[in-house]
């Protein structure tokens, strides 16, 4: 059983040393490397495929895509907002 600040092992040799248990935190910080840089390749395909797909598209369809744009965009806030909801209902029932 530890007691006080004299029995916490915490320093340099538990984070280099042979000892270390740091499986969970390196797994964290990976994800938090790689997810940016898989997202913004991600976005950059997209972007390229939908120039590909649009190269020879007139301006009429930009006032479509406009449009889609502004439902997409009210159908992300709904669900920000359902999720904010959910969580206050969970904090208040705690």
């Amino acid at each position: 059983m530890a007691r006080g600040h004299n029995s916490v092992l915490w320093g340099w040799e538990q984070l280099i040393g042979p000892a270390h248990q740091l499986v969970g935190v390196s797994k964290i910080v990976a994800a938090l490397i790689v997810s940016p840089v898989l997202g913004f390749c991600t976005a950059f395909l997209l972007q390229k495929g939908a120039k590909f797909l649009l190269r020879n598209a007139n301006y009429r369809i930009n006032s479509g895509i406009k449009k889609v744009q502004w439902i997409l965009a009210g159908l992300l806030a709904y669900s920000h907002a359902g999720n904010e909801m959910i969580r206050k209902k969970l904090q208040a029932s705690y």
